[in-house]
């Protein structure tokens, strides 16, 4: 939206550095898979399923779901 709408001048400051890098984190973080990070698949696992026990305590209201914690499911859930 601020990339189509803002003034392009704008974009061309300051405002723009941080723009493009947020951009660049956020395409990071939506491509991202297990050869993107230096851990093994069992450390990424590992991981995941650490992050989603410490959500289920924090957000209990959130219904548990019954599928296996995996990059897939965590990453693309609606496969």
């Amino acid at each position: 939206y601020i990339s189509r709408f803002r003034n392009p001048e704008k974009l061309q400051s300051e405002a723009g550095y941080y723009l493009s890098s947020l951009m660049g984190a956020i395409s990071f973080i939506e491509n991202m898979d297990v050869s993107s990070l230096s851990i093994t698949q069992d450390e990424f696992d590992k991981n995941i399923e650490i992050t989603m026990k410490e959500l289920e305590k924090e957000w209990p209201e959130i219904p548990k779901n019954t599928r296996e914690i995996s990059y897939d499911n965590v990453m693309h859930p609606s496969r």
